[in-house]
């Protein structure tokens, strides 16, 4: 081969691969920019995002790679400008902000408010996990000492309702909200798919791999804060890779344990503090899960995980594998 062939060849090979790298910088004006470059690249791209806000969610249904460099967030929340008004029929300390639509999830400065169904049977009925009686007073026996703060929205008044610990006014503090429940990232549907170094803030769910992925992965990245799961697993994703991610939910939520002690000198937590979970498969929408392995099939999957929840739940599982 001449030497005039091998620098065409090695020209061309050059030039594919650059057409295959796309590199983004955040929009000025919070415009969404990830998912026109995902729909436009050809499969095996490489998408490098420069650091920044990204506002939107992004969902991959092809074989590309989407990696971040250090200081990039995809976000998909934004600002809760309306205004809060005291609301004293629904009890002292509890306000309203007229919303035509549902929230999917609300933040109190950046961080998770727990959310009351007030649609679920149990919030229905009468009693101490009734929606009006938490709404007013808290959880049945700590009140506003576990759970610093509650939410719900109600169709019929068109309005979401807040009461925060010490009935403090809302307007006071800084609101954030999510309108969709799709995760920050989804890969769905393909193979050989990847995210990698990026954080995923503020979504309803964080990432998930999903309908049939083969060989698709999240690694590296910064996921939370999230509502319902960090990252999920399921429909027949296989062979997926979930590595060295920080997990974590970030609620406005005093986590701390409180430990008892018993006459035979045993220590055990407070049952008191179990309100922290309550407050959600009682009243709320059940479940919050890091890492979330559903309907997988036949899936192969090996992670190195950090799941982070305050100060008190800090925890570096080795790497294991599932069959």
């Amino acid at each position: 081969m001449s030497r005039l062939v091998l620098f065409a060849a090695l020209f061309a090979v050059n030039a594919a691969a650059a057409e295959r790298e796309i590199v983004l910088s955040p929009s000025a004006t919070g415009e969404p920019v990830i998912q026109a470059a995902v729909n436009a690249a050809p499969a095996g791209s490489v998408i490098r995002l420069r650091k920044g806000l990204y506002r939107e969610t992004v969902s991959v249904s092809k074989p590309l790679s989407i990696i971040g460099e250090e200081g990039v967030v995809i976000d998909p929340s934004e600002p809760f400008p309306w205004k809060w008004e005291p609301a004293p029929s629904y009890g002292a300390g509890v306000y309203r902000a007229a919303v035509d639509r549902a929230p999917a999830s609300l933040f109190i400065d950046g961080r998770i408010l727990a959310e009351v169904d007030s649609q679920r049977k149990e919030t229905k009925t009468e009693g101490p996990w009734c929606w009006k009686t938490l709404l007013a007073k808290g959880t049945p026996r700590t009140g506003f000492r576990y759970i610093r703060g509650l939410w719900l929205y109600r169709r019929d008044e068109n309005a979401v309702f807040v009461h925060l610990e010490n009935d403090a006014d809302p307007a006071q503090r800084t609101w954030s909200v999510t309108w969709t429940e799709l995760p920050v990232v989804s890969l769905l549907n393909t193979h050989d798919a990847s995210l990698r170094g990026v954080t995923l803030a503020h979504g309803y769910n964080g990432a998930a791999i999903t309908w049939r992925c083969l060989r698709c992965s999240v690694v590296q990245c910064k996921v939370g804060p999230w509502d319902i799961n960090g990252v999920m697993v399921r429909n027949g994703a296989a062979e997926s890779l979930v590595e060295d991610n920080e997990i974590f939910r970030d609620s406005y939520e005093d986590l701390t344990p409180v430990t008892v002690s018993h006459p035979d000198g045993a220590l055990s937590v407070s049952a008191d503090w179990y309100e922290v979970w309550q407050i959600h498969k009682v009243a709320g929408l059940y479940d919050r899960v890091g890492i979330s392995i559903t309907l997988s099939g036949s899936t192969r999957i090996t992670f190195t995980m950090f799941l982070t929840e305050s100060t008190w739940a800090r925890a570096r599982l080795s790497r294991w594998t599932l069959r």
